[in-house]
């Protein structure tokens, strides 16, 4: 059985620790400002509602084991953390943004994110990482959408370091 899970999301106001073992539901976009730093406990769940963010001007270490990983993932993804939600709308990305400087995801599992925007004709990726940060042994997987030729776009960067990880 899983634990409940525990609701997050708006702006963290101070530094804080997500705990191993948890299932964590953003129902609402999250925002880690610079000067605040989000530390999640090997072997937790985040589960995003649809079209959400998790936007990170501060840092954030998400640092997994081999046998922990952290994962994020729809909240209709009944495969980690029981049952959140219904539905198949994906949420929107995880942001890494320039003054995320030193942010870490290592064993991290990233899936079903990349919300398709059929009014606009664009999909989100779903990792963009804009700073020196790094993504290491991590899957990132199922991402909701293809582009309409075809491609398939997990992560956009134009900073960081992806190093030992599939996509």
């Amino acid at each position: 059985t899983f634990p409940t899970p525990i609701p997050v999301g708006g702006t963290l106001q101070s530094s804080r620790t997500w705990t191993s073992g948890n299932v964590y539901h953003v129902t609402s976009n999250l925002t880690i400002p610079y000067g605040v730093a989000l530390h999640i406990e090997p072997g937790t769940i985040v589960k995003l509602d649809p079209y959400l963010d998790i936007e990170v001007d501060g840092v954030l270490i998400a640092d997994g084991t081999a046998s922990e990983q952290i994962v994020f993932t729809s909240s209709w993804d009944d495969t980690y953390g029981g049952e959140t939600g219904d539905g198949n709308v994906a949420w929107e990305r995880l942001h890494l943004d320039v003054s995320s400087n030193g942010s870490l995801l290592d064993h991290v599992l990233i899936r079903n994110g990349g919300r398709y925007h059929s009014n606009a004709n664009y999909v989100n990726d779903m990792v963009v990482m804009n700073s020196d940060s790094v993504i290491s042994n991590s899957i990132i997987e199922d991402r909701h959408r293809h582009y309409s030729d075809g491609r398939y776009y997990g992560v956009n960067m134009s900073a960081g370091e992806l190093r030992d990880s599939v996509i």
